[in-house]
């Protein structure tokens, strides 16, 4: 793999246990390195929201006509929830 060489120090039972796994799962010690820096990265991504989700998925602003503040304004949920 072309790539960039970083350097990177470990202690011997880091580097025993990367040797061990890297030689068990039958990759080299790179790919190891590179999948768990990967992983790493991945977490600190921001993950989508539900909003995000459900823009997404076409169930938000479904309602036709309606007005553009209808989710935030107080005057659009008065007596709204009580039996009429």
């Amino acid at each position: 793999m072309a790539g960039k060489r970083i350097s990177v120090r470990i202690d011997e039972h880091l580097e025993k246990q990367l040797k061990r796994r890297a030689a068990s799962v039958r990759v080299d010690e790179s790919e190891i390195v590179r999948q768990a820096l990967t992983e790493f990265l991945l977490k600190d991504e921001p993950q989508e929201t539900a909003y995000s989700l459900l823009k997404k998925g076409g169930l938000i602003g479904i309602i036709k006509d309606a007005p553009a503040d209808l989710s935030t304004s107080k005057k659009h949920f008065r007596g709204f929830g009580r039996n009429r």
